[in-house]
C-alpha cells in the first residue's frame, strides 16, 4: 500500500513539473512572437518613413537651390537701395525676390502614424529615435512656423504694397527711382534679405538631417 502511494506522489511531481514547463514554454513563445511582431511593425514604419524622407530630400534640395540664388539677389537688392544705384539689368529678378514663396510641406504621414499610435519606442536604436524626433519636431516644426509668418507678411504687407506702388510700361518698371527713395520699399528689401537667408539656413539644415536620418533608417532595416 505504501509503495503505491509513493508511485502516485512521483507521478504528481512529474505532472507538476510538466505543467510548469508547459506554462514557461508557452510564455516564452508568446513573448518571442510578440517581439517578432513588434520588430516587423517597426520595420514597416521605418520603411515607409524612408520613402517619405526620399521625397522630403528631393523637395528640400530644390528649395535650397532656389533659395541660394535668391539670397544673392535679395542681398544685391538691399545693397542697391542702400546706395540708391538702380541696376537696370536685374530689376526684374530683384522685384521677383520680394514676391518669392518657397514653402516646404514635409511628407510626415509615417511619423504622425507612429507618433499617434504611441509606438515610437518600437524603434530600438536610441540614436535613430532621437534623430526622428529632432527632424520632425524641431527642424520641420521651425520651418513650418517660419513659412507661416512669411506667408502672412506677404499676404498682409508685401503683396498689397507692391500691387499698389509698382508701375510698369512696355519697357519694364517705370518708377524705380521713386521706389528706391521710399522708406517702405527699403524696409521690404532688407526684411526680404533677412527672411530668405533664414529660410535658406533652415531648409539647408533640415536637408542635412533628413539625409542623415534616412541613412540611419536604411541601415537599420537592412540588418
Amino acid at each position: 500500500m505504501a509503495k503505491r502511494e509513493k508511485i502516485q506522489w512521483k507521478n504528481q511531481l512529474v505532472n507538476l513539473v510538466a505543467i510548469i514547463m508547459g506554462v514557461y514554454i508557452a510564455f516564452y513563445l508568446t513573448e518571442r512572437g510578440s517581439a517578432a511582431n513588434e520588430r516587423k511593425q517597426a520595420r514597416v514604419f521605418l520603411s515607409s518613413m524612408a520613402e517619405d524622407l526620399k521625397e522630403d530630400i528631393k523637395n528640400l534640395t530644390a528649395s535650397t537651390d532656389t533659395l541660394r540664388f535668391y539670397v544673392k539677389v535679395s542681398r544685391a537688392l538691399a545693397r542697391s537701395v542702400l546706395s540708391r544705384k538702380i541696376p537696370n539689368d536685374s530689376l526684374g529678378v530683384m522685384i521677383n525676390s520680394l514676391y518669392l514663396i518657397v514653402p516646404f510641406i514635409p511628407k510626415d504621414n509615417s511619423y504622425q502614424s507612429l507618433l499617434s499610435s504611441g509606438n515610437l519606442d518600437l524603434v530600438d536604436d536610441f540614436t535613430t529615435r532621437s534623430k526622428i524626433t529632432e527632424l520632425y519636431h524641431q527642424h520641420y516644426g521651425s520651418i513650418r512656423v517660419t513659412d507661416g509668418i512669411s506667408d502672412q507678411m506677404r499676404i498682409e504687407m508685401i503683396t498689397p504694397y507692391l500691387m499698389k506702388n509698382l508701375r510698369f510700361n512696355a519697357a519694364g518698371l517705370m518708377n524705380a527711382e521713386e521706389l528706391w527713395r521710399d522708406n517702405m520699399f527699403v524696409n521690404l528689401a532688407f526684411s526680404t534679405q533677412y527672411s530668405l537667408s533664414m529660410k535658406y539656413q533652415m531648409d539647408s539644415t533640415a536637408l542635412v538631417h533628413a539625409k542623415e536620418l534616412r541613412n540611419l533608417i536604411l541601415k537599420e532595416i537592412s540588418e
